[in-house]
């Protein structure tokens, strides 16, 4: 399934999301023969001037593009486990090319954000789900959140998620998918049976 990516948000401003998932897609490589392959494609697209180029440091090439291991999508998009993601980037308004080899869906969970104005202040809300019926307060690190999902803030990527400003006293509520390629997912359970697991381990 064909997975489109932005190349800049509104105003302008570049994701490096195509770049983001390749420096992911290296650092969970498996083996040698998998990171050539993504040495090929990255050197292919860079050519083509689809992605900008890394330097030849690793610390610069993950400082300026750290890695992005899920994508946050529709609750009506069709993409499921299991199924071929074709990691495509927009090169014109119309235009999508392919920029990643495939990777399966490994894990889908579920975010609910709300956005909540009181007395001129805005409050936000996130939780998680694994089957979208029991929700648990999202206690892990929101910043890692967004940095794991290709955003520089965890403001950045709850802004984008909800832009519209709410009414005072009154909420916004949105509900995403969270998909995975990566064994990468979140704790969603309370936080004392985490704490419990912890002490076991």
């Amino acid at each position: 399934m064909k997975l489109k990516f932005q190349k800049e948000l509104k105003g302008g401003k570049p994701t490096g999301f195509a770049e983001k998932i390749l420096a992911g897609l290296y650092i969970k490589a498996k083996n040698s023969k998998e990171k050539e392959l993504l040495k090929e494609w990255h050197q292919r697209m860079a050519k083509k001037q689809i992605i900008e180029p890394f330097l030849n440091s690793i610390p610069d090439r993950y400082k300026r593009f750290p890695p992005k291991y899920h994508t946050i999508r529709s609750l009506k998009s069709p993409i499921d486990i299991g199924d071929d993601i074709e990691y495509c980037i927009a090169v014109s308004k119309s235009k999508y090319v392919e920029f990643a080899p495939s990777k399966k869906v490994l894990s889908i969970q579920y975010l609910r954000v709300q956005k909540e104005l009181k007395e001129g202040t805005i409050h936000w809300g996130l939780d998680i789900s694994n089957d979208k019926e029991t929700w648990f307060f999202f206690y892990d690190d929101i910043q890692q959140l967004a940095l794991n999902n290709g955003f520089d803030t965890a403001e950045g990527l709850l802004e984008y998620l909800i832009p519209e400003m709410p009414e005072e006293g009154k909420a916004l509520e949105v509900k995403k998918k969270l998909v995975h390629w990566t064994n990468l997912s979140y704790p969603a359970q309370a936080l004392e049976d985490v704490n419990s697991d912890i002490a076991e381990k």
